[in-house]
């Protein structure tokens, strides 16, 4: 088991000992993992390389410490310190046999020499020389009693002894013992070997024969040759017992205890046909000729069950996937006695299916602790959570028994899920019922089908009332509207005006808290009642431009920039609740995230140059004079400063109107309309993604030649701020205020003069951003005008008439 302790640096290292009670609790869980191939699942084999890992230790793996030798749980990677080799220690196994739950292992490390294996020493795991004997059982079942299997005689595998004597047995007429072979057990002249032919590398049931011996003297060759032939029965009934026995396991799962619990009626059947039999010869009325007559009916019956067991005899069938070689089975029976046989045995074993199917799509409720199902629970979140909906449950068409089932997987999962939600919030659970003639027989057009639709049209009704009038989630898309998209403009205005400070500075200098007091001193300014739920303010590690690139690139490392602006960085979050998340999941809240960042920067870029308008008006005063210098010299960044203007408030108008305002009033136009959660759904998210276009945020290439634009914007307002700083004279002084209007005004323009002469570099930078900027719009002009001859962006002509404008 996996101990954490507490390290002085109070940090925590975790340990291995021996110790737990055995169930398959947390601490006594590893995963099997391939050291080799990361995403390998299937059999566990000899031979294999693998790693351990611990969930509770963190996800970290059984490792060595190649300096010390020592065991530990140091890190989730693996690499040679956490490879070991999985070796037999009992029984007759060889490399690439299947390894089963409850079997005994040794471990082999891939760092040390040859000869040292994972064993104990005074009550420790550790290194040591000789192979220590570990079983491996699957967590969460109970554990297999060893005593029956090591008890020969109560499972049946005395007979697979091949080195015992004859001191219990007794030569009897052949009669007596064909009848004892028939009920697998062996006599003095009918013995039981194992068949040297087959490749199989470990004494099995499938290599069980019975071989008649006799002296040559007394030697019939008729009788013999009859005794043979019923012989083969019992030879058959064996294998039966012992694939029956090996499937009641309680990892094999429901549907082959199901299986195993039919087998074992035919075999008691057998048994008392046998025992009948048995009764015939005690009272001298039955001859060899006439057991081969009785046993004729009998003998097809056990050999269409053993040729059933040959088609699922790989230990890898399970649930699901059992009764689909079950269907196969029955598909290719030869006569009218195997596909008898093949119906009641596919429909006994899928029961257990039936019934996990039938409670998934009632009341949502997995009950598939083996997993069987086609619906697997990851457990990863038991409460109820945007995260509990979109992971917890996932879908298996491997397992889907039937073409209907396996064509309707999706739609399966998507009822219980639903189903779940319902009945846990008060609703009665639904009427539904799958008999096995549908699920193996059905058509993937049939009734079936329509029935699945029926129960889909219902739930998701059902859950659209719970979700959009309970839990008012039409309100919730109309707040992510007024604060995601900024729909309410004096919530942000306020909020710019308060945080101009902090918006101008680098990220890494701003505290996060001090940004959400001013958020909702903003937000209570604009009259937002106190109990809506609660916008948080997030700065991200990137801005939005390189974070698009990172996303479509796949990138997983944030390398946060340190010279970012807490402007280009700040990002809205909102805790929405259950199960209004279902309506807004996180996938559409990171959609709302995008396009609040892309209106926020342009909103912003608006009001700087607002605020250098508002400069440059405040100096027509001082410029009446038009013969005087100042004019011609502050006409550059008057003209780029009205361009820029021009360009902005054009693209924020089509954003706020044109994008988001169309179409956010289809929207809800068309949430009022639905009549089912998966269309609001649907609606919802097709909503984003129009929006998301419209806005050019999928569209790399134009996307890139805006964001240039907006730069050249942002470094223009900058250098304007510190111009309009050093050249407006302070007229709220003394001095100022005690003099005429007249001579205040020549102040004011002497001052101007002086502040024109001594910022050369600030026209200059002029000069080199208005290059800049005709070159940029250029570039994004004749690239929205190509963009707008492709017939899925004819879209972008309203923003190419406005900006040609």
């Amino acid at each position: 088991e996996v101990i954490p302790e507490k390290k002085d640096d109070a940090s925590i290292n975790f340990v291995t000992r021996l110790g737990g009670l055995g169930l398959g609790q947390g601490e006594e869980r590893f995963l099997v993992l391939n050291a080799r191939v990361r995403d390998d699942t299937g059999i566990v084999r000899y031979g294999d390389i693998i790693a351990l890992r611990c969930r509770m230790a963190r996800d970290r793996c059984l490792g060595l410490d190649t300096e010390s030798g020592e065991l530990r749980l140091g890190r989730s990677l693996i690499g040679n310190a956490e490879r070991w080799e999985l070796v037999p220690v009992k029984g007759n196994y060889r490399r690439g046999d299947c390894l089963r739950s409850g079997d005994a292992v040794g471990f082999k490390p891939a760092v040390l020499l040859s000869g040292y294996y994972l064993g104990v020493s005074d009550d420790a795991p550790c290194m040591v020389r000789n192979a220590s004997s570990w079983i491996l059982i699957q967590a969460g079942s109970p554990r297999w009693p060893s005593w029956l299997e090591e008890r020969k005689y109560l499972s049946g595998n005395f007979l697979l002894d091949t080195e015992r004597g004859d001191d219990d047995t007794h030569r009897e007429d052949l009669v007596d013992d064909v009848l004892s072979a028939l009920a697998g057990t062996e006599g003095g002249l009918v013995r039981a070997a194992l068949n040297t032919t087959t490749t199989l590398s470990k004494p099995d049931s499938s290599r069980l024969v019975f071989r008649i011996e006799s002296d040559e003297s007394n030697k019939d060759l008729a009788d013999f040759d009859l005794a043979r032939r019923c012989v083969s029965t019992g030879e058959a009934y064996c294998r039966l017992r012992s694939f029956a026995a090996s499937r009641l396991r309680y990892e094999r799962g429901r549907v082959a205890h199901a299986l195993a619990a039919e087998i074992r009626r035919y075999l008691r059947e057998y048994l008392v046909f046998i025992a009948q039999l048995e009764s015939k010869k005690r009272q001298n009325k039955l001859r060899l000729q006439e057991l081969v007559y009785w046993l004729q009916r009998p003998a097809s019956s056990l050999k269409a069950l053993d040729k059933c067991r040959r088609s699922i005899a790989s230990p890898a069938l399970k649930g699901g996937a059992l009764l689909l070689a079950l269907l196969s089975f029955r598909e290719e029976a030869a006569d009218d006695e195997e596909l008898k046989i093949a119906n009641e045995l596919t429909k006994a074993a899928a029961e257990p299916y039936l019934n996990m199917l039938n409670t998934w799509l009632s009341s949502g409720i997995l009950d598939d602790p083996y997993g069987e199902f086609l619906v697997v629970d990851s457990q990863a979140n038991k409460h109820f959570t945007n995260y509990w909906w979109e992971t917890n449950f996932t879908q298996r068409p491997e397992l889907a028994v039937g073409p209907t089932l396996k064509s309707r997987c999706w739609q399966i999962c998507i009822i219980g899920k639903y189903a779940r939600v319902l009945t846990t919030s008060g609703h009665d659970e639904f009427s539904f019922s799958i008999t096995f003639d549908e699920m193996a027989n059905e058509t993937d057009d049939g009734p079936l089908s329509a029935r699945l639709d029926i129960a889909h049209r219902n739930v998701s009704t059902a859950l659209f009332r719970l979700v959009m009038q309970e839990n008012k989630s039409a309100e919730l898309v109309m707040e992510l509207k007024k604060y995601f998209l900024c729909g309410q403009g004096d919530v942000f205005a306020n909020f710019m005006e308060l945080a101009d400070n902090e918006l101008n500075s680098r990220k890494v200098q701003v505290s996060t808290n001090r940004l959400d007091s001013l958020l909702q001193l903003a937000l209570a300014i604009s009259g937002r009642p106190s109990s809506a739920p609660r916008l948080k303010i997030h700065l991200t590690q990137r801005n939005l431009l390189d974070h698009l690139r990172a996303v479509h690139g796949h990138a997983i490392d944030e390398d946060e920039d340190s010279m970012l602006l807490c402007a280009d960085a700040i990002e809205l979050d909102l805790q929405v609740k259950w199960p209004a998340s279902i309506l807004v999941p996180s996938k559409c809240l990171i959609k709302y995230q995008l396009i609040f960042r892309h209106v926020f920067r342009i909103k912003r870029l608006e009001r700087s140059l607002l605020q250098v308008w508002s400069n440059h008006m405040a100096t027509n005063i001082l410029l009446e004079n038009k013969s005087s210098g100042l004019r011609a010299k502050l006409a550059k960044p008057f003209h780029l400063r009205h361009r820029m203007l021009h360009f902005i408030q054009n693209y924020a108008y089509y954003l706020m109107f044109e994008v988001i305002e169309t179409r956010h009033t289809h929207l809800r136009d068309t949430i009022d309309a639905s009549s089912t959660l998966d269309d609001a759904t649907a609606n919802h998210d097709r909503f984003l993604d129009l929006v998301l276009r419209d806005c050019l945020l999928t569209n790399h290439s134009l996307f890139a030649l805006l964001a240039q634009l907006t730069d050249i914007c942002e470094r223009f307002t900058i250098a304007a701020r510190r111009f309009a700083d050093a050249a407006f004279l302070d007229t709220d002084d003394t001095h100022t205020r005690r003099i005429s209007r007249s001579e205040r005004l020549k102040l004011r323009r002497s001052h101007l003069e002086r502040a024109v002469k001594a910022a050369s570099h600030y026209f200059e930078s002029v000069d080199e951003q208005t290059i800049d900027w005709t070159n940029s719009l250029e570039r994004f002009l004749d690239r929205l005008l190509a963009e707008c001859h492709l017939q899925h962006h004819s879209h972008l002509v309203d923003l190419y008439n406005r900006l040609q404008f």
